[in-house]
């Protein structure tokens, strides 16, 4: 069973929170869930001294041009960034200062508003939704921030065709209308583009 959510404040200049959502818009998902999946991107990413003092002082010294937001960290997230430079930074700096540096360093489109979706259906392996489940689980990270990070960002190349298999239930899609043009139309190749996230997310799993 996942450990009790870790209640956590963040603090963003205005101009951050403005490219959050915008981005958030983009994909097509919540502002919060998109700050879910930049911390999990950034596991792997300390942040350097130079980092965390800089932004620290612009929002000391921005105090009127910021956004405090909260956060309900799953477990499996806060231990990802837990132990980085505690003993210099509270742990609400250094998560504050990890969305600032991947906001700059990004490269997503941006949108004021969020477009209409599609919604669509097919049958899968049964274990590519429990697996799925067990992302959400773990980390809050919708299914859909994954698909449609992913298909932002990502060039896959698809090689499958059609196998038998017996276990198989329907799952359901869900994306910015104008991200079809990302999505293949072959059933198979859905499948693949899943198996593909998966494995980049496999150590969630474990």
């Amino acid at each position: 069973m996942e450990k009790e959510k870790k209640r956590v404040y963040i603090s963003l200049l205005n101009e951050d929170y403005v490219q959050l959502v915008e981005e958030a818009n983009y994909l097509g998902v919540s502002k919060t869930n998109y700050i879910y999946l930049i911390l999990y991107l950034n596991r792997n990413n300390e942040m350097l001294i130079e980092d965390l003092q800089n932004h620290k002082a612009l929002i000391d010294n921005n105090a009127n041009e910021k956004q405090s937001l909260y956060l309900n960290l799953s477990a499996y997230l806060s231990s990802l960034h837990a132990n980085k430079y505690r003993n210099i930074y509270s742990f609400n700096q250094y998560l504050s200062t990890v969305i600032h540096v991947h906001l700059k360093k990004n490269t997503l489109p941006r949108l004021d508003k969020k477009r209409p979706t599609i919604r669509t259906g097919f049958t899968v392996p049964t274990q590519i939704p429990e697996k799925f489940d067990e992302i959400l689980s773990k980390t809050s990270i919708f299914s859909k921030t994954l698909i449609t990070y992913t298909l932002a960002t990502t060039e896959i190349e698809y090689h499958k065709q059609q196998r038998a298999t017996t276990d198989m239930q329907k799952m359901y899609l869900q994306y910015p209308v104008d991200f079809d043009k990302f999505m293949p139309n072959d059933k198979y190749q859905k499948i693949e583009l899943l198996e593909y996230i998966l494995e980049e997310y496999s150590d969630i799993l474990g």
